[in-house]
């Protein structure tokens, strides 16, 4: 979950909640 956050730049909550879920 949060290694999705680190391969990703910083986004806006909306898309860190789904990265969450997944």
């Amino acid at each position: 979950m949060e290694l999705h956050r680190l391969h990703q730049p910083p986004s806006p909550p909306c898309l860190n909640f789904l990265t969450v879920t997944l």
